[in-house]
């Protein structure tokens, strides 16, 4: 049986790749996988004939990437969190502000109107635990918690637009720290919702882009005269997108399922529980937002394998 190789680092001493990997419990390969793809690696230059050395501030964010990813988190949903927290803005949400555990505590900052107050919120929750566990866990039941009370909402207040504004900030965080080059074996998605779903169709679209999947996202509203079906195939015409997340309820989205499976081969993912039953060979029905970005990358990567090997078979 191999030896366990112990590894004391030196304070504020830059650590080779082996000696992080030993530190970390995470084999070299995985490191330098998280560096190439999501660009987790040493800050430190190179210099010519020496290999690049991991610096304590990257052995800490490497760390808590690790920590996600084992709280089961998804890898590009971790380095998404870990990276956004080195952006100004979420830099200040993590001083100071406990992560919120309950919904209320968002729903308390929303109808206070403390929009700062409720970035810092938000955007600490996304750090510690993810973008898709934090809409799953507060943002999507604080926003049901808004809309469905008695009390209704004071005029010009609007604690549902604040809590919006706030959500829009921080994903917009997250997603300018996304990788910029595509994954080469994914084709583009097209996330298509109602005014009641579109918060929660700009998360997911974040999280595909961080999968390294092309994303748009459209509303399936009448606008500007025309459809979302319309738009869609406008869409579909232009960069040939084939696969579509579909959120909504209801007669108008069994409409829109049938005009956009109308328009060629068109993979469709169906998300929520309220969603049409529809039984169609290219309609994949899921129920939650972490289970729709899952199922939407592996079909994306699924149809770009499919168009390269010339293979149409259904």
């Amino acid at each position: 049986m191999p030896k366990a190789q112990i590894v004391r680092a030196l304070p504020g001493v830059p650590l080779s790749v082996t000696a992080v990997s030993a530190k970390l419990g995470v084999s070299a390969s995985t490191l330098r996988t998280w560096e190439r793809r999501y660009g987790l690696g040493p800050s430190d230059e190179r210099r010519a004939g020496a290999h690049r050395r991991y610096r304590p501030e990257d052995v800490e964010r490497l760390s808590r990437m690790l920590e996600l990813v084992r709280s089961g988190v998804g890898a590009a949903d971790a380095a998404a969190t870990v990276l956004a927290m080195e952006d100004s803005d979420l830099d200040v949400t993590m001083a100071g502000t406990t992560v919120p555990l309950v919904p209320v505590t968002l729903v308390e900052a929303a109808r206070s109107c403390d929009l700062e107050h409720l970035e810092r919120l938000i955007g600490s929750s996304v750090t510690v635990n993810g973008l898709v566990h934090t809409w799953s866990d507060l943002i999507e039941p604080a926003m049901e918690w808004i809309l469905g009370s008695d009390e209704g909402e004071e005029p010009g207040s609007a604690p549902s637009s604040i809590l919006t504004v706030a959500v829009l900030a921080v994903i917009r965080s997250v997603s300018d720290h996304r990788p910029r080059e595509r994954t080469p074996d994914a084709a583009g998605v097209v996330v298509m919702a109602d005014q009641d779903h579109s918060l929660a169709a700009h998360v997911a679209g974040v999280a595909l882009q961080w999968n390294g999947i092309p994303t748009s996202v459209i509303s399936t509203g009448l606008h500007a005269g025309s459809t979302g079906a319309q738009r869609f195939a406008a869409y579909r015409a232009r960069t040939g997108a084939s696969v579509v997340v579909v959120m909504g309820r209801g007669a108008s989205c069994e409409k829109l399922m049938d005009c956009v499976a109308g328009t060629g081969d068109v993979d469709i993912v169906l998300v929520g529980a309220d969603s049409p039953h529809v039984l169609d060979q290219h309609v994949q029905r899921v129920r939650t937002l972490s289970a729709c970005v899952d199922e939407t990358v592996a079909l994306a990567r699924a149809k770009m394998a499919q168009a390269s090997t010339g293979d149409t078979t259904d």
